[in-house]
């Protein structure tokens, strides 16, 4: 299974997609959910950092930080994901 997803805000730069696909254990490091989401975002960062935050709450067990963003942390669970994107000024 493979899917595309675009996600659109209010704002100009509120803007980014989600790729869908079935990964091995090795990449995903959960036997039970064998997907990733990768968002991506050429807008505003925070908006796709809420995206994978909604991903990550209703389905996933972490999010891989791979661009750096936010506080530097590899991954994080829901709650910290969360409490960075809260952290970080506006």
């Amino acid at each position: 299974m493979t899917s595309f997803l675009m996600f659109e805000g209010e704002g100009p730069n509120d803007f980014c997609w989600a790729s869908i696909s079935e990964a091995p254990i090795e990449i995903t490091e959960d036997s039970i959910r064998p997907y990733m989401v990768d968002v991506t975002t050429r807008g505003d960062w925070m908006f796709g950092g809420a995206v994978a935050y909604a991903f990550c709450k209703h389905e996933g067990s972490c999010v891989f930080n791979d661009s750096g963003v936010l506080n530097g942390l590899p991954r994080f669970d829901a709650d910290s994901l969360r409490d960075a994107l809260l952290a970080d000024p506006p």
